[in-house]
């Protein structure tokens, strides 16, 4: 995977590498806390990250690919926007709602049902990954969650 050569001065490389393909591109080091937490719910492949020189800047990287999907969004109370093309798919979320009757038992990480391009965790993970101090993530809550990235 290669540094986007529209923004030649964006050289770091984070524990979660954003991109344009929706996919989890992680570090080893969170690979290590979700195998230790969530060994059977996501599998990782190896990945080469090159820079827009197309040196080599991590071959410790990896995409996760996550192994399970949840019916955890409450459709009726949620302001979504349907996608026109995959019409059981969320394209657009204004106010997301989640149900009130979710088992707490199930896996750690996932992708919900009708948000595939969304990844959420529980909050063992994600307090296991906030205190190894990682770098290019942001967790925010699901629930009232607006679309919004901050």
């Amino acid at each position: 995977m290669g540094f986007s050569p529209s923004f030649p001065e964006r050289r770091k490389v984070y524990d979660f590498v954003n991109n344009s393909r929706a996919l989890q591109v992680v570090s080893m080091r969170v690979r290590r806390i979700v195998a230790e937490l969530a060994p059977n719910e996501v599998e990782f492949l190896p990945v080469t990250l090159v820079d827009h020189d197309k040196e080599v800047v991590s071959r410790e990287h990896f995409i996760m690919n996550l192994l399970h999907r949840r019916e955890v969004i409450d459709l009726e109370h949620s302001d979504v926007v349907r996608s026109s093309i995959l019409k059981t798919e969320i394209q657009f979320v204004h106010g997301l709602a989640l149900k009130q009757d979710i088992p707490p038992e199930g896996p750690h990480v996932f992708r919900p049902v009708h948000l595939r391009i969304r990844t959420f965790v529980d909050a063992v993970l994600r307090d296991a990954l906030t205190q190894a101090g990682l770098t290019g993530c942001k967790f925010l809550p699901a629930h009232g969650w607006d679309g919004d990235e901050d």
